[in-house]
């Protein structure tokens, strides 16, 4: 638009939102329903509220939660930022998780409260907003991208360790092609150990028996609308914002962004750094993991930089990776 021109679009006004992810010891979340009169009532939201002029983000979280709840937050951990545009606002969620607080949780607005476990908030009607948030607590801090395999034994052996040590999120990234036996007993295999598999060999139509797919860049580039149905998880590879983009417009469920560091794979490739990452992600509507050289350690780091945690091959995989077949 040129300076002569008139803007005739209508003023947005843009509001910074501070919420608390409250768990308690049986790992349960506390919501609350808006009262009916309220800016979208009668829908469950996470309490918080808006930040004041000049307010940091955490000192509003805890003011609000003070005078929600009645409670006093003594730790909250960075989860997730999100900016949403509705139609006559902009909002940007500063997402915290709290454990750690003292006193009785009550509803001392007269909303009603409850606790719900992970799996029972999507049973539950949110702002549209809180979409990237609801899959950011779904979603586990490490992500694990499996080498290609040498030797189905040895493949699925180290599988089984890489469960037994935590691991909940696995993509099955297989870009040769492999016996559907190996695909079939993997599947399996996560499924025993209570997690998640999403595959990444090239077919936007996984089996019926995986939980969704790992898109590459280059496949986002090709769709017009999401692949899978909402019950089914769609990652996504990202290398710059512009493709995280792309992937919050076709409502994917989570994305990794990378390299942040230099890897052996591809040296030649430049390093975001996390200076970089920080600001790819925040401008990101949906949750996004930090790829290139990362181990465990990296989480903490992955996280203070918007971060949903880390995804890794070499990092996460419990034995030495075969370069020649990656």
């Amino acid at each position: 638009m040129c300076a002569s021109t008139p803007n005739t679009e209508p003023e947005r006004s843009r509001v910074a939102v501070a919420l608390a992810v409250i768990r308690d010891a049986q790992d349960r979340i506390l919501v609350s329903r808006r009262h009916d009169q309220a800016h979208q009532g009668g829908l469950w939201e996470l309490p918080g509220g808006k930040c004041e002029p000049g307010e940091p983000a955490l000192d509003a979280l805890r003011r609000e939660i003070r005078e929600e709840l009645g409670i006093r937050v003594a730790r909250a951990e960075p989860l997730i930022r999100i900016p949403y545009r509705y139609p006559d606002r902009e909002v940007r969620l500063e997402v915290y998780e709290v454990r750690d607080w003292s006193g009785e949780p009550q509803g001392c607005e007269g909303q009603p409260l409850r606790w719900v476990s992970v799996n029972e908030l999507d049973g539950l009607d949110f702002p549209a907003a809180n979409g990237p948030i609801l899959r950011a607590l779904q979603l586990p801090a490490r992500y694990l991208i499996t080498p290609e395999p040498a030797s189905a034994e040895s493949f699925l052996a180290a599988l089984e360790r890489a469960l037994a040590q935590g691991v909940t999120l696995v993509q099955l990234r297989m870009k040769q092609a492999r016996p559907a036996a190996l695909i079939e007993a993997a599947i399996e295999l996560v499924h025993r150990h209570g997690a998640r598999i999403l595959l990444n060999t090239g077919s936007l139509t996984p089996p019926p028996d995986a939980d969704g797919i790992h898109l590459t860049a280059a496949q986002l580039l090709t769709l017009k609308q999401r692949p899978l149905p909402a019950d089914r998880w769609v990652g996504v590879s990202c290398h710059t914002p512009a493709e995280l983009a792309r992937a919050g417009e076709l409502g994917l469920d989570f994305a990794v962004l990378g390299p942040v560091q230099t890897t052996r794979t591809h040296p030649d490739a430049a390093p975001l750094g996390w200076d970089g990452f920080a600001a790819a992600c925040e401008s990101a509507v949906l949750p996004v993991y930090a790829l290139g050289g990362m181990t465990p350690a990296d989480v903490g780091t992955a996280r203070s930089h918007g971060g949903q945690g880390v995804a890794a091959i070499r990092g996460l995989w419990p034995e030495p990776v075969d370069e020649e077949l990656q």
